[in-house]
């Protein structure tokens, strides 16, 4: 009769270094002849992968802190489940990058959902099937090291490309507003600027703001939230001061000609300072959604009340 596997999980904050030292444990598992299993969480199994999805994609509320743990826990149900019981009871050894301490420090700590409340949902969803040993990390710089890691893209960065979309086609609207507008121009001729500007209005103003909040610590998004719309409108205000004064200077009303005269070089004025702005939008860094609620020292603290 095969013996039962060793399960281990790692534990830390973001950027302390867990997946380098699970595969170098598992190498040296191996090493001395130890068949050795490396998974991760949240996913680990087939549905565990499709849960992930949902978690670390969308805006930052998109998920009520209930609804995050209830997520975090039926994953790791089908993660035991699917890939870690049937590894254990073949002999494997199972490595994990995370597992249910994570949810204990992030969303029964951090996320104040209380810890013994977030530990009884994950032991109805895998039972006896905890670690046999948990090893915590701890990095001084590890949270300097996980927003360096993550300036090329993270999770939640999926609403940056219709931010710029968005601004891009304002940019293309008043464009071509400006090249075919004339003192005598047909509303059926300016209508296709119109709608174009129009369209990339619609598409910009909700997933500016989701970004602009992604981009940010959990602690400093009241603070982002009214910098973002004072932002919006500020900017907004500019750019239209900025396009008056072009107009008065270029132009003005005494004519439909003096007015052409004027609008022009305004709305090119426009149509740069927009897709300037959609490429400031690609520039924005974006964070991972576990980063949201990263409290490393709330994380050592939950670890070490839960008994490890």
């Amino acid at each position: 009769m095969t013996s039962r596997g060793k399960f281990i999980s790692l534990e830390g904050g973001e950027g302390v270094g867990k997946s380098t030292q699970v595969r170098a444990l598992a190498e040296a598992l191996r090493s001395r002849g130890i068949d050795v299993l490396v998974t991760r969480e949240p996913g680990g199994s087939e549905g565990a992968e499709k849960i992930r999805e949902l978690l670390l994609t969308g805006s930052d509320d998109r998920w009520s802190p209930h609804g995050e743990a209830l997520l975090f826990a039926a994953a790791r149900a089908d993660h035991v489940a699917k890939t870690i019981r049937p590894a254990l009871e073949a002999g494997q050894w199972v490595l994990s990058d995370r597992f249910v301490d994570s949810s204990l420090a992030y969303q029964g700590g951090a996320g104040g959902l209380g810890i013994e409340a977030v530990r009884a949902i994950n032991a109805f969803g895998i039972g006896e099937w905890f670690p046999d040993r948990t090893l915590i990390l701890s990095l001084d710089e590890g949270g300097e090291r996980a927003r360096a890691r993550d300036t090329d893209g993270s999770d939640r960065i999926g609403g940056r490309p219709v931010v710029a979309t968005g601004l891009f086609l304002q940019a293309a609207g008043l464009g071509y507003l400006a090249s075919v507008i004339t003192a005598d121009a047909s509303y059926g001729v300016q209508l296709p600027g119109l709608v174009i500007s129009g369209v990339g209005m619609a598409l910009f103003f909700a997933p500016a703001s989701a970004l602009v909040m992604s981009s940010v610590r959990a602690s400093e998004q009241g603070i982002a939230s009214g910098a973002n719309n004072a932002l919006r409108e500020v900017g907004g205000a500019l750019g239209i001061a900025i396009m008056s004064s072009i107009f008065a200077a270029q132009g003005g009303y005494e004519t439909g000609q003096t007015f052409v005269d004027g609008l022009k070089p305004a709305l090119v004025t426009g149509a740069a300072l927009v897709a300037v702005a959609g490429f400031a939008a690609l520039c924005i860094p974006g964070r991972r959604a576990t980063e949201r609620v990263e409290r490393p020292e709330t994380h050592a603290r939950v670890l070490e009340t839960a008994g490890h």
